[in-house]
C-alpha cells in the first residue's frame, strides 16, 4: 500500500511516531546521519516496515517540515487571533513561542533549511509557505500599531520589521548548531527578546528581570 503523502495529508498515528524519531536522530546526529537504516535501528523496525510509510529521505523530510509547521504555525494563529490583547504583546508572544521551538528543537529549522538548498524543490516550497504564513501573520499584527513603529521619525514598512525581529531566533537557531554544548539560558533569551522587540518597534528596552525574579508569561 502506498503511503500517503506527508506534504498533502495528515500523518498516521505511526507516521507521527516515525517523524518524531526522525527528528530526534537529526537533532542529535545531524541531517547527514537521517538513514531509513538508522531510524529502523532506532525504532527496532525492518527497513521495509518503514518503507510502507515513507519513500525516502526526502519524504521525511516533507513530514518533519510539516510537524514544524504545526509547531510554530497553530499557536501563532491563535495569538495573533486574541483581539482583546494589546498588538505589542501578541508580537513579543510570537516571538517567543517562535524562540521556545527553536531551543526545543535545537535549531532544528536551520538544518532543513540547508536540506532544501541542495535542489529539494519540494521542501523548499514547503518552506516558503511556512515562512509566507508567519510573515503574514506577523506582518498583520505589525501594521496595526499606532503610531507606526520607526526609528528616529522614519516609518518602517510591516515587511522590514519582520525581518528584523526574526534575527533573534534565527541566531540562536544557528547558534543551537555550532555550539551545542552552549547551553542558552531560555529566561535570559526571553527577557532578549523582550528588549530586542521594544527597540524594533522603537519603544523603551524592558526591565532586566532580577536575579531570582520570575517573569510573568
Amino acid at each position: 500500500m502506498t503511503a500517503p503523502r506527508p506534504s498533502s495529508a495528515r500523518l498516521t498515528p505511526r507516521q507521527e511516531e516515525i517523524v518524531q524519531a526522525a527528528m530526534a536522530v537529526v537533532q542529535e546526529e545531524g541531517w547527514a546521519n537521517l538513514t531509513v537504516r538508522r531510524l529502523a535501528e532506532r525504532l527496532g523496525v525492518t527497513d521495509p516496515a518503514l518503507y510502507r510509510h515513507f519513500q525516502g529521505k526526502r519524504e521525511l523530510a516533507l513530514a518533519i517540515a510539516g510537524r514544524l509547521q504545526r509547531l510554530l504555525l497553530e499557536p501563532v494563529r491563535g495569538i495573533a487571533a486574541e483581539t482583546a490583547v494589546p498588538v505589542r504583546l501578541r508580537v513579543e508572544r510570537i516571538l517567543r513561542h517562535h524562540l521556545d521551538l527553536v531551543l526545543a528543537t535545537g535549531g532544528l529549522p536551520v538544518l532543513l533549511i540547508a536540506e532544501a538548498s541542495t535542489g529539494d524543490v519540494r521542501l523548499a516550497e514547503r518552506l516558503r509557505g511556512i515562512m509566507d504564513e508567519y510573515a503574514r501573520l506577523l506582518g498583520g499584527l505589525l501594521a496595526e500599531l499606532e503610531p507606526p513603529p520607526g526609528a528616529d521619525g522614519e516609518t518602517a514598512a510591516p515587511e522590514e520589521l519582520v525581518l528584523q525581529l526574526i534575527a533573534l531566533p534565527a541566531a540562536v537557531a544557528l547558534r543551537c548548531r555550532l555550539f551545542p554544548d552552549r547551553k542558552p539560558e531560555p529566561e535570559r533569551l526571553r527577557w532578549l527578546m523582550s528588549r530586542h522587540v521594544d527597540r524594533v518597534l522603537s519603544l523603551p528596552d524592558a526591565a532586566e528581570p532580577a536575579a531570582g525574579q520570575e517573569e510573568i508569561a
